[in-house]
């Protein structure tokens, strides 16, 4: 990955101004000899050389940033590709996402859903829900809202999360606590709006559903929990 770092100085560098710009000629000599020079000879055709500007440190710090963001990202997704090859999963007949339909991304009254999904974590071999929506301008200034998650190990016993956000925000995230226990289904996430200004003024509900297709009763380890989030373990449910 450190090859990549000269090339992202070049980038960086891209459609930059020169100031007093040093000047190198090319030109070559009776005897074939190539030369370079400060000062263009008399009477000798040659070519004026394109020079590289030197670097300040300001554009190797932030193309330093950048290589290390590549190499972070490149680790990872070698590390997946690793437990997925080395995972010994038998995957069942018809192994694969769940014959559900997806769930749509809803749109009520109040908000409107943009994302669904589940972060899976697979060394802890869990996951947590996650739910990206935003506000329409009907709401008060503030409010609260209050997301209820189901707990897919315990029925009945789910978490209940609340955040504070601002009408008209747009890419408000709401996350569940890691949970085990999913299953290959569609889980509902209800998420309760309240006035921020009275705190007892509730002023309606966001319904969503979001799916799950990895079942973690077939999953033991990480290799195997890295073929299930890239192929999906739900067989024929």
């Amino acid at each position: 990955m450190s090859r990549y770092l000269p090339l992202i100085l070049l980038f960086l560098l891209a459609g930059g101004a020169w100031a007093e710009e040093p000047k190198v000629y090319k030109w070559v000599d009776e005897q074939g000899v190539v030369h370079y020079t400060e000062q263009p000879p008399e009477g000798r055709k040659c070519r004026e050389m394109e020079l590289q500007k030197p670097f300040t440190p300001e554009q190797i710090e932030e193309a330093q940033k950048i290589h290390d963001q590549l190499v972070e990202s490149h680790s990872y997704m070698r590390e997946l590709r690793e437990k997925e090859k080395l995972s010994e999963i038998k995957k069942p007949r018809n192994a694969g996402r769940p014959k559900i339909p997806l769930p749509q991304n809803e749109i009520s009254q109040y908000m409107e859903t943009e994302f669904t999904g589940i972060s899976w974590k697979f060394k802890e071999l869990c996951g947590q829900f996650s739910v990206v929506f935003s506000l329409h301008e009907n709401l008060p200034k503030r409010v609260i809202l209050e997301a209820h998650f189901p707990n897919p190990a315990a029925a009945g016993k789910e978490k209940v999360v609340k955040v504070s956000a601002r009408r008209g925000e747009a890419d408000i995230r709401l996350e569940s606590p890691p949970f085990k226990g999913f299953e290959c289904r569609n889980y509902p996430v209800v998420i309760d709006i309240y006035n921020a200004a009275d705190p007892d003024e509730k002023i309606g509900t966001h319904y969503q559903y979001v799916q799950s297709s990895v079942d973690l009763a077939r999953v033991k380890t990480p290799g195997q929990m890295a073929g299930a989030f890239f192929y999906g373990n739900c067989g024929d449910r």
